[in-house]
């Protein structure tokens, strides 16, 4: 049998995505200000980061208590 040889797109795919993993490790992603054309609502609760995600900024009081919209959803533009 002939020896298997790595698919080497496998392997930069696989780099691409440590070196991805590597920079988002090592730096807070960091808010991308609003731009004038967004005039959407949800812009108001939602800021955009240079990671590509999109995180909810949203803050509900219930009574004393105040409840903390965590997500976070990759941004397609």
């Amino acid at each position: 049998m002939p020896p298997k040889c790595a698919n080497s797109s496998t392997e930069s795919l696989h780099a691409s995505k440590r070196l991805t993993s590597d920079i988002t490790d090592e730096q807070e992603p960091q808010i991308i200000t609003k731009s004038a054309n967004k005039t959407s609502w949800v812009w108001d609760y939602f800021v955009k980061k240079t990671d590509g995600r999109v995180y909810c900024q949203y803050i509900e009081k219930d009574g004393e208590n105040e409840i903390v919209c965590g997500a976070s959803l990759l941004y397609k533009t």
